[in-house]
């Protein structure tokens, strides 16, 4: 009788730690999923190096718009003051007069065509600096992927050495309470 009752709390105890084991597992295995996931600013994090690679940092359409208006209206007084002195010396409509607006308005072009360009390369710079970081955080979270999967196969390997201790130590007691009838 004493042995019977043995071997049911030997069994109980069995089914217990086994389930308890199961939990262990279940709560890790989730825990390890939830640290996997993007997080919601992580993912806005990714989004913006990824869009700074692809299009750069700059608002290249707004800072030439910004650059190009001082020269225009350099380019205007410019031009505004010529006319002055070639009215003044009655040459309003030469050739001289024409060349004189043609040249100021070219200088203008060349100059924010010239801005233009520098704008562009900078942006460039920008695009190779944001896909350097957007690579490095890529590499940084598929090397946090591969340690999250290294750590559940430790959980998976340390349930299944759990399982076979409580299963040795099971048949352990099995034996002693069988050895006591």
């Amino acid at each position: 009788m004493i042995a019977a009752n043995e071997v049911r709390k030997a069994v109980i105890n069995r089914v217990q730690q086994k389930k308890l084991l199961k939990e262990q597992k279940k709560s890790k295995m989730r825990q390890l999923n939830v640290a996997s996931r993007l997080s919601g600013e992580e993912a806005q994090a990714i989004g913006r190096m990824k869009k700074g690679a692809e299009e750069g940092t700059m608002d290249v359409e707004g800072l030439n718009r910004q650059m190009a208006q001082p020269l225009y209206q350099q380019g205007e007084a410019q031009e505004a003051q010529a006319m002055q002195k070639i009215t003044a010396q009655g040459l309003e409509g030469s050739i001289i007069a024409q060349e004189v607006s043609r040249k100021i308005g070219s200088d203008v072009r060349a100059s924010i065509a010239k801005q233009a360009r520098e704008i562009a390369m900078e942006n460039e710079r920008t695009k190779a600096e944001a896909e350097r970081r957007y690579q490095e955080s890529l590499m940084k979270r598929g090397q946090f992927l591969r340690e999250i999967a290294m750590k559940k196969k430790g959980v998976e390997e340390g349930f299944k050495i759990g399982e076979m201790q409580s299963k040795q130590e099971f048949a352990s007691g099995l034996g002693d309470a069988v050895g006591d009838f």
